[in-house]
């Protein structure tokens, strides 16, 4: 069934993005900053959405640090 597929494809790109995660040393196997403190604000849909529009929309805007503002690009 296509449902069947999407799942086994979700599950196999979560694994690899986790995997990727781990070789570049964002993510621990064991100890602190693990798989669970991963999910620290999975419900914090402000910062859900956050996350999700810095990764699709780099560059968007900056920080000026020196105002103390936001500036769009």
């Amino acid at each position: 069934m296509l449902i069947e597929l999407i799942v086994i494809c979700y599950d196999i790109v979560r694994t690899q993005l986790l995997g990727q995660l781990r070789a570049s040393g964002f993510v621990r196997a064991r100890g602190g900053g693990d798989i669970r403190d991963l999910n620290s604000n999975s419900e914090n849909w402000a910062v859900v959405k956050a996350a999700l529009c810095a990764g699709l929309y780099p560059n968007i805007l900056r920080v000026d640090r020196e105002r103390n503002q936001l500036t769009s690009v």
